[in-house]
């Protein structure tokens, strides 16, 4: 048997939005509810993940080790890097809007706090009783309730949009020398490629 060491570029935007993706298509298959609503959690959470992993991707190259050395609040953090690819006022968009709902829907479960809340329901009375304390039981909590499918389908196409306009405005770093027109565009795609990866060494293995 021959042994392969391999240098390996991973890029954690890819992996979490593949796994935001997956659970897209779950989502989608899904017949029952709670089905439904479980793909669409953890999809949404995997979506957040994807975009912070990309910013984090496209600061490194960009900065660095800066990025992480002088890493400052996610909003500061990402308004550097937004700045660097030509998007100044990126924060203000509608696309940012977007995806800042999101990550506000990471952060309620990621820190999440018990707290008291009135949901308002409408009950058949013409369902037994024990059927009505089943839909009051099983009604989604306003944490739950943001994570539909819709805002899945959504959010997953902000994450593309936010990739697009990265690389549609910002250009490699190192290139202020160069005309403006001959400089190379930021082409990183990380959530769409794995990353590099070199092949080193082989050595037998008994």
């Amino acid at each position: 048997m021959v042994g392969i060491k391999v240098n390996s570029e991973s890029r954690a935007a890819h992996t979490c939005f593949s796994i935001a993706t997956k659970c897209q298509v779950l989502a989608h298959q899904a017949s029952e509810e709670w089905q439904i609503r479980h793909h669409s959690i953890t999809g949404i959470i995997f979506v957040a993940f994807s975009i912070e992993a990309m910013i984090n991707h496209y600061g490194k190259v960009m900065f660095g080790d800066k990025w992480e050395s002088e890493r400052k609040c996610r909003k500061q953090q990402h308004k550097t890097l937004f700045e660097a690819v030509n998007l100044s006022n990126y924060l203000g968009s509608t696309t940012y809007q977007v995806a800042n709902q999101c990550f506000k829907i990471r952060d309620t479960f990621a820190h999440g706090k018990t707290k008291d809340e009135t949901l308002e329901l409408n009950v058949s009375d013409d369902i037994p009783y024990e059927e009505k304390v089943s839909e009051v039981m099983s009604a989604p909590t306003s944490m739950e309730s943001w994570a539909t499918i819709e805002n899945l389908d959504k959010y997953i196409e902000i994450v593309y949009k936010i990739q697009e306009d990265i690389q549609e405005h910002g250009y490699s770093p190192d290139q202020d020398h160069i005309p403006e027109e001959e400089r190379t565009k930021l082409y990183e795609s990380p959530l769409n490629m794995t990353g590099v990866r070199e092949f080193v060494q082989r050595y037998s293995k008994e």
